[in-house]
């Protein structure tokens, strides 16, 4: 797991898919237990934790996380947290 502080600094690959902001409750908990795409994780306002098998990585505003694929990944909220996911899926299954 990378931390990051621009998307600029990591080169694209594939498709990136940018999501609309995600509001979380304190405690709220997403994830992906096939972990197919590249997960980039913004955190904008609150606190959450990133997990990636045994790493994980406590994100503070601003800053962005980067989950490679090819593993499970959850995302939990510490506080009430607003978070900007992208997805960038392989070409292979990208679906164009």
């Amino acid at each position: 797991m990378e931390r990051w502080r621009s998307e600029l600094d990591r080169p694209r690959q594939g498709r990136a898919v940018p999501d609309a902001p995600q509001l979380l409750r304190a405690g709220a908990r997403l994830g992906d237990d096939d972990g197919d795409a590249t997960l980039s994780v913004h955190l904008i306002t609150g606190s959450a934790t990133a997990r990636r098998g045994p790493d994980s990585v406590m994100l503070a505003p601003g800053e962005i996380a980067v989950l490679e694929a090819g593993s499970a990944w959850t995302l939990e909220a510490a506080a009430e947290s607003a978070v900007l996911l992208t997805l960038a899926w392989p070409e292979e299954k990208a679906g164009v």
